[in-house]
């Protein structure tokens, strides 16, 4: 006998004819989602479907699809690296978000991830950068790596670099972006500094030195040198060869006019001048500026009276003798000064006049040349 009625095709399910035996599976990528479907409909971009399905499944979250009728979630392309996004159902790999600055992402993720300390990134990068040489970046999420400070460097760009290394005492860095340890400048003579990351050097204060490169503090000089500060060398003082109090005195022998006073050069000191052994200059002159001087009269075959003036360090103390004159009386006399080179206040090489000064007077003088001095009666 004939069926007296008619069956509904279910959801995911269709008949395009009259007198249908059965209905027909929706194909994948097509949905019927009502019953008594006479066709399917397809699944729009940011969708897709299995077949029998009664609805489209949206892309996930990190993907898109530009085309209709998806038959599975193949179809849903992964955002590319450097965009993410957290919504479902796009259709256009542009609806994916561009990561900003100091972000990134890999192809796929929902969303972009913050750069960490260290490193940094321009918007759209699928990476993070370490920071170059010179630079440092302290705080996540960061577009650009700021300049090493005064003081510091960074030698490294291959791991994230958080802080600079401080340039060590006795060296110093007056400029941003050190890129090496090198790029840490030694303290100059004259100068210090005490603790790390120093971005310039101070000057020795008085009564010190720094008499050579890259000290992390001054030598104190001995007692009774009163030293200018920024000194290289200490002024003489009670110690050593240096003059002050009592005063030198010279004098002649019988014989000898007051004119013989000579400037020896070459001698180590008054114990070893012997006859002929040493270059005598005629006269002490006028200002002559020296590091070691001895004056000295000789009789017919020694040395008969002699005062040593010398600074510790020959190489930045000189002596300044300040004579007026080449003629002297008996009582007269004339002033030595030490200079020692120094640093100002604005960094420039001078030499600084130490404050004390030692006295040469003359206490007697011996007959005229080619006379006999008396003897007692």
């Amino acid at each position: 006998p004939g069926q007296s009625s008619c069956f509904l095709c279910s959801p995911g399910r269709f008949s395009d004819t009259s007198r249908a035996s059965e209905c027909s599976l929706c194909a994948a990528g097509q949905i019927a989602s009502a019953p008594s479907s006479s066709m399917c409909w397809d699944c729009q971009p940011g969708s897709y479907s299995d077949a029998s399905a009664t609805s489209c499944l949206y892309c996930g979250s990190g993907r898109y699809n530009p085309s209709t009728a998806s038959p599975d979630n193949s179809s849903c392309v992964r955002c590319p690296a450097g965009r993410a996004s957290q919504t479902a159902g796009l259709i256009a790999m542009n609806q994916c978000r561009i990561c900003a600055a100091g972000q990134f992402s890999q192809a796929g993720d929902v969303t972009c991830s913050y750069c960490v300390a260290g490193t940094s990134s321009w918007a759209g990068n699928s990476s993070c950068t370490a920071c170059a040489k010179g630079t440092y970046n302290k705080i996540t999420g960061t577009s650009a790596c700021s300049l090493c400070p005064v003081g510091t460097f960074n030698d490294q760009d291959e791991l994230p670099t958080t802080a600079c290394t401080f340039c060590k005492a006795g060296t110093y860095r007056g400029e941003v972006g050190g890129s090496s340890a090198s790029d840490c400048r030694q303290c100059s003579l004259g100068t210090f500094s005490a603790v790390d990351g120093e971005s310039a050097c101070d000057l020795c204060p008085k009564g010190s030195i720094a008499s050579s490169v890259g000290l992390s503090e001054c030598a104190g000089c001995p007692g009774g040198s009163v030293t200018p500060y920024g000194a290289f060398a200490c002024c003489p003082g009670h110690s050593g060869h240096w003059t002050v109090s009592p005063a030198g005195s010279l004098n002649t022998p019988p014989g000898k006019s007051k004119t013989a006073i000579q400037l020896l050069t070459s001698a180590t000191n008054c114990d070893d001048i012997g006859d002929g052994k040493f270059l005598i200059i005629d006269h002490v002159g006028l200002n002559t500026s020296l590091s070691k001087v001895q004056l000295v009269t000789l009789d017919k075959t020694s040395m008969f009276s002699c005062v040593e003036l010398a600074c510790d360090d020959q190489e930045f103390c000189e002596l300044r003798l300040d004579t007026g004159k080449d003629i002297f009386s008996t009582g007269e006399g004339f002033t030595v000064t030490a200079l020692v080179t120094s640093l100002d206040s604005k960094g420039d090489t001078v030499q600084q006049a130490c404050s004390a000064v030692a006295e040469v007077l003359f206490s007697g003088f011996g007959c005229a040349p080619d006379t006999l001095q008396p003897g007692p009666r």
